[in-house]
């Protein structure tokens, strides 16, 4: 549980700059929640299931995958993600 802590805590950590930034995009406080919410479910899901689908070796796209995950490490939702399934897996 500990691990699980401390990751909430950095994705915390590294989200609110992030949407702070955003927030100034939006005039009015209630469309930018409603679009950075989505945005981060999309952003969380989306790079997060990329990344897991070309790691297939099947597929053959390894060196692909290898690639998005390292650029996909400046989004703290998939940080999030990738973060809470390696401590599944391990």
């Amino acid at each position: 549980m500990g691990y699980v802590f401390l990751v909430m805590v950095m994705y915390g950590w590294g989200v609110i700059p992030l949407m702070y930034l955003f927030s100034f995009v939006f005039k009015t406080p209630s469309t930018a929640f409603v679009v950075l919410a989505i945005f981060n479910i999309l952003t969380g899901l989306a790079t997060l299931m990329t990344v897991n689908i070309l790691s297939i070796p099947a597929l053959d796209l390894l060196d692909v995958a290898k690639s998005l995950k390292w650029a996909f490490l400046v989004l703290p939702n998939y940080c999030l993600g990738q973060g809470l399934s390696d401590i599944f897996n391990n």
